[in-house]
């Protein structure tokens, strides 16, 4: 009976449903004006457009289209109001974006950023430059004054009247079509969450009770202390803008790492992204001792440790464990994940000090000196984070503070240098005066202001810079490869810490040194793209000397800047000619290979383009193995389109596609053997002439691959 009558069910919920997405379509398409560059407020012009660049190529015709100037940067993001996307010049070329943020154009015209780590899927889980928006597309995606995936946006404006928080351009066409929808919508999800409830019983009741809290995905990263250059743009002097203000309990910015890792419910993000949320559980998880339906229980109850949410916490801990006389159930509350974290490791990321008290007074085995296998301790983690509050409460205890105060993970990072990686002032001062050492290095000789560097937390390096005396930082030691203070600011393009640092603090003679293969603080600040600092170091009159100086492989300032990619940065240093664009490395290489290399499509064109209003060939061009610009397109894969756009120009430009290498490889071959799939597909379509070069050698490169090789044959049956 139930079966029919949840069949009979799905017409009209199915109808509900296509009738919704109706509804759906006609507010989106209200009458909101395409041009808007008057209603906002900004100090320049801005358009409404449907869609933004997906790719490198689009964004590069779009930004031509638009007509942006050099020290113009073509941008397409949401608006401050979240209503619709704009494209738009920018007065700078871009921003960095750090991890877990998309980005709006607020105030009077300012890139801001917007936090995604509750967004149901698809937050960057990396940093990014802010011209790079389309390679995060969750972030481009709008309804209702929201971003589509950040479900407690779009709770919030189902549990309010639409017109209280939607912006003007939804208020007199949409507010009747949405309320409309509203109680249409509510009415059926009601009823298709009574029918599950029926189908389902109370088990189903308390996991969507449960889930509903969030969709954030926190976890841990993998534990390893190496920095990965998590560049945080809040604090000032990176070659980076933002508007975000400073922390107010801490009168400080702090680093908000990702909470979208590695997580134990995880959202199944297809290619594109996703607009719902999915989740799933991690089937990794059933290699445990735990039954299924207590695996569940467990991935949630860490969620809410991450989350620091006591009272769901509370709620669960209650419901579904202490009132169920089920010993196996509270085993759940001792278990480690197979990192060896448990649920104190959860608690003390999320800062919640409840959640560690309720643990602590359940756990019998779970003590607070606890380790997970990589040696975290809680008060590791709670530095690393900037948890102000567990932090203090584990210094409060004196037996706690004794047992951790020489405690080192595997790699020999202690509270003092995860406390640097989160840059909190407080916590800092807090172990300072519980004696906790200062000056210790890590396994790969990093100390705290090498690390709060890397992590780019400028207020916090200059602090640390003016007591170095105080707490016995050397800073004119380098690690094992040569490097110092000073090339770390270069490599993370923070302006503000290197004027410091050679203004009364540093020898400027430590920031000219090289590291030991040779490059400056120039060549890494080109390397990575910073024009600013680039701009700076040279235009110093202590440090412009370095202008021509080479590498150990003999690349100089204008290589690095083709494989950092800041066109700004290669025209500035080209004009000052010490470097040319056609020098050539150790073996050979110019900037138009290193660019084709590293998929810089802007230097590229500029480099191709100015050849040809020189009347010179770019056919000329070639390593001492006869590799040309095409070869190195195919190989350090991208598939993003560039790989293509740069054939164009190459080909446009007058390059010999034909060329083969000194091993008789074409640049078909190459991509065959790099398993370049999408470059492969381009050129059997568009060249289809390099299937009749070395035949053979390109059906042994297209065997490394099943899906190339069905690529090859298929053109090779084409063209016979």
């Amino acid at each position: 009976m139930l079966l029919r009558y949840h069949q009979w069910f799905r017409f009209p919920t199915g109808c509900a449903s296509i009738y919704t997405c109706i509804l759906l379509l006609h507010v989106s398409a209200m009458d909101i004006p395409e041009k808007r560059s008057n209603g906002y407020g900004y100090h320049f012009n801005v358009t409404s457009v449907d869609r933004c660049p997906m790719n490198t190529s689009e964004h590069d015709k779009a930004e031509a289209r638009l007509g942006c100037k050099e020290n113009q940067g073509y941008h397409c993001i949401p608006d401050k109001y979240h209503s619709t996307l704009i494209e738009f010049c920018y007065p700078k070329k871009r921003i960095l974006v750090h991890t877990g943020n998309c980005l709006e154009l607020a105030d009077i015209g300012i890139l801001n950023h917007v936090k995604c780590q509750t967004f149901s899927c698809g937050c960057p889980e990396a940093p990014y430059y802010s011209n790079e928006m389309y390679k995060y597309p969750v972030c481009l995606r709008l309804n209702f004054g929201c971003f589509t995936s950040d479900i407690a946006c779009l709770q919030e404006k189902f549990d309010r009247h639409p017109q209280e928080k939607f912006p003007k351009v939804y208020e007199q066409k949409g507010t009747d079509v949405f309320l409309y929808l509203f109680i249409f919508a509510t009415i059926i999800a009601l009823a298709e969450f009574i029918l599950l409830c029926i189908v389902k019983g109370k088990k189903m009741l308390d996991f969507v009770k449960c889930n509903k809290k969030s969709a954030n995905q926190a976890s841990f990263e993998d534990g390893k202390e190496h920095v990965s250059l998590n560049i945080s743009p809040h604090d000032e002097g990176a070659d980076v803008s933002t508007t975000l203000e400073d922390n107010e309990e801490e009168k400080r910015p702090l680093i908000n790492i990702a909470r979208d890792g590695t997580c134990e419910i995880k959202c199944m993000v297809p290619k594109g992204g996703c607009d719902l949320p999915s989740l799933t559980l991690d089937l990794e998880e059933l290699e445990s001792e735990h039954w299924l339906e207590d695996i569940e229980l467990l991935v949630l109850l860490r969620r809410h440790c991450l989350q620091g949410a006591f009272e769901n916490f509370d709620y669960l801990l209650r419901t579904r464990i202490l009132k169920k006389e089920n010993d196996s159930l509270k085993k759940i509350l001792e278990s480690r994940d197979r990192d060896g974290r448990s649920l104190m490791h959860y608690a003390a990321k999320g800062g919640s000090v409840d959640i560690l008290e309720a643990l602590l007074k359940l756990c019998s085995d779970r003590k607070l000196n606890d380790e997970d296998r990589f040696g975290h301790t809680l008060l590791h983690i709670a530095c690393k984070y900037g948890r102000n509050d567990i932090c203090t409460f584990l210094l409060s205890k004196e037996d706690y503070i004794e047992s951790e105060m020489e405690k080192t993970t595997n790699q020999l990072w202690n509270a003092a240098h995860f406390t640097a990686a989160g840059g909190n002032s407080r916590i800092f001062e807090l172990l300072l005066t519980k004696n906790f050492p200062m000056n210790s290095k890590t396994i790969n000789r990093l100390n705290i202001l090498d690390i709060a560097c890397n992590y780019n937390h400028t207020s916090f390096c200059k602090e640390l810079i003016k007591r170095s005396s105080e707490l016995k930082l050397l800073l004119h030691e380098s690690d094992e490869r040569g490097w110092n203070i000073a090339h770390i600011a270069a490599r993370v393009g923070n302006k503000d810490i290197l004027e410091f640092l050679i203004n009364g603090y540093l020898d400027v003679e430590i920031a000219k040194s090289k590291t030991y293969q040779k490059k400056t603080i120039l060549h890494i600040s080109c390397e990575y793209g910073h024009y600013q600092l680039c701009k700076f170091i040279v235009e110093n009159e202590h440090l412009n000397n370095m202008l021509g100086d080479f590498d150990q492989d003999r690349w100089n300032a204008l290589h690095f800047c083709a494989k950092g990619g800041s066109l700004d940065a290669f025209k500035f240093i080209e004009s000052k000619n010490v470097c040319a664009s056609d020098d050539k490395t150790k073996d050979g290489k110019t900037a138009l290979h290193i660019s084709c290399i590293h998929k810089r499509v802007g230097i590229a064109k500029y480099l191709c383009d100015e050849s040809k209003s020189a009347g010179k060939k770019i056919i000329d061009l070639k390593t001492k193995t006869l590799w040309t610009a095409a070869h190195y397109v195919a190989v350090e894969i991208k598939q993003d389109g560039s790989e293509e756009e740069l054939i164009r120009i190459l080909v446009d430009a007058g390059i010999d596609l034909n060329a083969k290498t000194e091993e008789r490889k074409t640049v078909l071959i190459v991509a065959c053997e790099h398993r370049n799939k999408r470059l492969v597909r381009y050129l059997v379509k568009k060249h289809p002439d390099l299937l009749e070069i070395e035949t053979d050698l390109l059906k042994k490169a297209a065997e490394c691959d099943a899906e190339i090789n069905d690529i090859i044959d298929n053109a090779f049956k084409r063209s016979s």
